[in-house]
């Protein structure tokens, strides 16, 4: 049983490397409607036939789905419980704005954001709670072939709950680029091939 786990294409909020989570209902720029296309035309290319489109309901996330489900006869589930992890204060601020305002806090969370909750917002392993039971239902109803469109950390969150590991060294295999695919072998429970459609 496969699912492909898609990122959503770049926003310009990823290009200042400002921390966008689910407070954050940013658009995709033109790399990111091009890096969309390009995900859609790989799977076209792969003759890939999904059962499902699933996207969180985010418009970064929302707007790469649709572009995908152009090449098929389907339409896009939006799914709420796929929305990003919520990162309260952090939400829009650049990585050195957040030392200097919250020190050793920040430091601290980057380190054990699984664990840790941003001030107003959520740990990852609060985000897989809340998440879990609806990916599971979706893998049980449509099994096979399925194509989801979110965000890094829910992405994450994802691999980390099919997976049973939420270590860190773990967790960071699981981060992709905006350009990136992965595929996921629901039985085995690893990524059995990462495609950067940069280079594919």
């Amino acid at each position: 049983m496969i699912i492909y786990f898609v990122r959503h294409g770049q926003t310009d909020w990823n290009k200042a490397l400002r921390w966008q989570g689910g407070g954050s209902d940013v658009e995709l720029n033109s790399t990111g409607h091009d890096q969309a296309r390009a995900v859609r035309d790989w799977f076209v290319e792969q003759g890939i036939q999904p059962a499902v489109i699933l996207s969180s309901p985010m418009k970064r996330a929302r707007a790469t789905a649709e572009r995908i489900a152009t090449a098929f006869e389907l339409a896009v589930e939006p799914e709420p419980a796929f929305r990003e992890v919520a990162l309260g204060d952090y939400e829009g601020k650049l990585t050195e704005e957040l030392q200097t305002q919250y020190g050793e806090q920040f430091d601290l969370w980057l380190k054990a954001y699984h664990l840790l909750a941003p001030p107003g917002g959520e740990s990852l392993e609060q985000a897989i709670d809340r998440m879990r039971p609806t990916l599971l239902a979706h893998i049980k109803q449509y099994g096979d072939q399925m194509i989801i469109v979110a965000h890094q950390a829910i992405l994450m969150g994802m691999k980390a709950a099919l997976s049973g590991d939420l270590g860190p060294q773990t967790l960071a295999s699981y981060k992709q680029a905006n350009h990136e695919i992965d595929v996921w072998n629901v039985e085995q429970a690893h990524i059995s091939r990462r495609v950067d459609i940069n280079k594919s």
